[in-house]
């Protein structure tokens, strides 16, 4: 179980890098997040509230990527 956790961990992990990667090159939050929504990650490895709401969680990813702008 745990090889499965670190594998979702470092997934979500290595796409988080990349997402941001995309707002620092000049891409637009919202593009950003439309590409994320297409990703099969879970989120949540990446401490993101999924479990509550999916709108709330998606507008927590959208907050960090302007955070990190």
């Amino acid at each position: 179980m745990s090889k499965i956790k670190n594998y979702l961990w470092d997934e979500s992990e290595k796409a988080l890098d990349e997402l941001i990667s995309k707002v620092k090159s000049g891409e637009t939050v919202s593009s950003v997040l439309e590409y994320a929504k297409t990703l099969n990650v879970d989120w949540s490895f990446c401490g993101f509230s999924w479990h509550d709401n999916e709108d709330e969680a998606w507008s927590e990813i959208e907050d960090f990527l302007y955070a990190n702008k």
